[in-house]
């Protein structure tokens, strides 16, 4: 079968590509260091009204206790137990720290998905926009309302 749109996404935490199909959407992909999938939708399980959240990688969070704690462990280690800074804990604790941060700075922009649903309510299809093919994020989208709605049989 001939693909009727193509959308590819690229985030932190991996890609995927979308491929709409007249019946079925395809979505295929990788998580970084992790896994690879491939998975169909039949579009008319899906309902025609979307969502649209705005949110950021949970590695974000993650980067963010991680610099918490190290300043909370180098305080401790430098104040408390009277280590010099030139100490080897020290130095792995502030370079946790350091790896904190930069998860943090990595992963803090916000990203607007799209999100589908089953007729009975579960989120089963999201698309964000990120990644080279961003601009043609609404694009993709508008072509895969249409053709959930041939595919009920509401257009």
């Amino acid at each position: 079968m001939e693909p009727i749109a193509t959308y590819f996404e690229q985030r932190f935490d991996g890609k995927r590509t979308f491929t709409l199909l007249p019946d079925v959407i395809v979505v295929s992909g990788s998580q970084t260091l992790s896994s690879e999938f491939e998975f169909r939708i039949p579009l008319d399980s899906l309902d025609l009204n979307y969502m649209k959240v705005r949110c950021r990688n949970r590695s974000f969070s993650s980067g963010l206790w991680m610099l918490s704690a190290s300043m909370l462990v180098c305080t401790i280690l430098v104040s408390g137990f009277q280590i010099p800074w030139a100490s080897a804990a020290t130095a792995m604790t502030v370079c946790m720290g350091m790896a904190g941060l930069l998860l943090s700075l990595a992963t803090c922009r916000k990203v607007e998905f799209i999100q589908f649903r089953t007729q009975a309510g579960h989120t089963v299809l999201d698309l964000s926009r990120s990644g080279p093919q961003r601009d043609q994020f609404d694009g993709f989208v508008e072509a895969l309302v249409r053709q959930i709605g041939v595919a009920r049989g509401a257009a």
